[in-house]
């Protein structure tokens, strides 16, 4: 009888210490999860500081480039060096942020623009590794964990099409000129070239002549009394969108220009005006004024 009361007893125990380690099991389980579901919530956290953190970076870096586009992507060699850069930008403060800028490309279309590829990270280490290749391609330490590359090919292209713009608008501005005092000649003679007149500007509100292959700039015909100086009255220091100057600069500030001299070879109608600028990369981008025949 006491030999049962003693197994029972000792049943009851082993009962209990299995009672106690599944719990122990059940306890470990729940705080592992625990821990985990808090470090990874801590981890998505960081993230979005780092993604935030890159995307305010960005945003101070391309306000920044936009305001040198004249001069940071015309060599092939970056101006800069990458602490400079953060630091005109604003951003030197900010830690473990790294910038660099790859080798130049160029878009050949319509006459081309160049641009270079960019990028912003957090540096994991101090001797962080992060660099772009050749290629324009941007090679990640190992330990490198948030990054953002972009281009400068958006603000080129945006300047491009601006100052392109602009051209047009000249060149309209001019053909109206020419189609209104075509109609306000009592010959009304369409064999007469007002974008060139005989006197070649001498009277006030005619167009200046140009010379063969000397384009003069388009504030000669700004000025009061000249065939825009109406148009051009217009405070210069609220230029059209994209523009630094007005009509009279193309947007990365280059001057614009015109030319109403004969080329060899043309045929004397319909008349023609050309008005061009050079882009930073040496290009030409030019539009040409059609005189009007009614």
């Amino acid at each position: 009888m006491a030999s049962c009361t003693v197994r029972a007893r000792r049943t009851r125990g082993s009962a209990l210490v299995m009672l106690l380690l599944a719990l122990f099991a059940v306890a470990t389980v729940l705080l592992a999860s625990a821990y985990a579901l808090d470090a990874a919530g801590a981890g998505a956290q960081d993230a979005a500081r780092e993604t935030a953190r890159l995307a305010a970076a960005k945003a101070r870096l391309l306000q920044w480039y936009a305001q040198h586009l004249d001069r940071l992507d015309a060599a092939d060699a970056f101006p800069y060096a990458p602490d400079a850069v953060l630091r005109e930008a604003g951003l030197a403060d900010e830690p473990g942020l790294r910038f660099a800028a790859g080798p130049r490309g160029t878009v050949a279309s319509r006459g081309g623009w160049r641009y270079r590829p960019l990028a912003i990270w957090l540096a994991p280490r101090a001797d962080d590794r992060t660099s772009f290749d050749a290629a324009g391609v941007l090679r990640p330490d190992p330990q490198l964990r948030a990054s953002v590359v972009f281009s400068s090919e958006p603000l080129q292209q945006a300047a491009y099409a601006a100052s392109e713009e602009t051209l047009r608008t000249l060149a309209t501005m001019a053909e109206l000129r020419f189609l209104a005092r075509l109609r306000a000649d009592p010959d009304h003679d369409s064999a007469r070239n007002w974008f060139r007149p005989a006197d070649c500007g001498l009277v006030d509100d005619d167009f200046p002549c140009t010379e063969a292959g000397r384009p003069r700039p388009i504030a000669d015909l700004m000025a009061s009394g000249r065939p825009f100086g109406a148009a051009f009255s217009r405070p210069l220091d609220t230029p059209p969108s994209g523009q630094r100057d007005g009509l009279a600069s193309n947007a990365w500030g280059g001057a614009n220009l015109f030319d109403n001299a004969p080329r060899n070879g043309e045929p004397q109608s319909p008349h023609v005006m050309r008005f061009s600028t050079i882009t930073p990369f040496g290009d030409r981008i030019e539009i040409v004024a059609v005189g009007p025949v009614e």
